[in-house]
């Protein structure tokens, strides 16, 4: 097994780490089950990110739990203090498409992990349905996820997509985190929430105002400050 420093030198190089079998089989079936048997009882949910191809929830207790179960193997993997802010998981559906973006503040390290799929006919080419990411490096990379791999990278940096969707369904939860030490660390924490499981509706409107506002001049100050290098 590769050490959880050659973990960590990877994500501080690359922007992003893949580790295999981070979550156990029986976790994987239990919040997979979980997720599409939601989706059933509470359905409608539309994902303005993945159009008609996506069912999506914010904050769900049982994934907020998660988050908070796996927090410690996280900070060990990348060798950083974390606060968890919320979580998100979607049930994607037959040709879905994630355009390829960069997330906001509450996302400055971000997990993601498949918790299960039907590729149906579409396997094995259509299996392992890839996250790409853009390096921190410049490079485009694949990373191909069987239930319970993990893919953590550095989301206000890195763009990442996903292209169309195969196979007939896939479950991925999202945890989002920011560092302890980083700039968004005191807005951020629990994305504006008094705490895990809280609803969208609990977010304090100032903070997250205050938040948007320093994550625009970081942005913006990154922007130049690459205008100004040497080419």
């Amino acid at each position: 097994m590769v050490m959880s420093s050659s973990y960590a030198k990877r994500f501080q190089l690359g922007g992003y780490v893949r580790v295999e079998q981070f979550l156990a089989p029986e976790v994987c079936e239990l919040a997979s089950r979980y997720a599409r048997m939601k989706q059933h009882v509470e359905p409608g949910r539309v994902d303005p990110q993945v159009p008609r191809f996506a069912y999506s929830v914010y904050g769900d207790p049982l994934m907020e739990s998660l988050a908070e179960t796996v927090w410690p193997r996280i900070e060990a993997i990348i060798e950083e203090s974390l606060w968890p802010t919320y979580t998100y998981y979607r049930v994607y559906a037959t040709n879905a498409v994630l355009k390829p973006h960069m997330d906001r503040a509450s996302c400055e390290v971000s997990a993601s992990i498949c918790l299960g799929a039907d590729h149906g006919e579409a396997a094995p080419e259509g299996s392992n349905w890839p996250l790409w990411v853009k390096s921190l490096e410049g490079r485009d990379q694949s990373c191909r996820m069987l239930p319970g791999d993990i893919v953590i990278y550095q989301g206000c940096d890195l763009v990442h997509w996903r292209e169309a969707y195969q196979g007939k369904w896939q479950v991925q939860v999202f945890l989002h985190f920011v560092r302890q030490n980083g700039p968004f660390a005191t807005l951020a924490k629990y994305d504006c929430r008094p705490a895990l499981g809280m609803p969208m509706s609990t977010r304090d409107e100032g903070q997250c105002a205050k938040l948007v506002k320093l994550e625009w001049l970081r942005s913006h100050t990154r922007h130049l400050r690459l205008r100004q290098q040497p080419r």
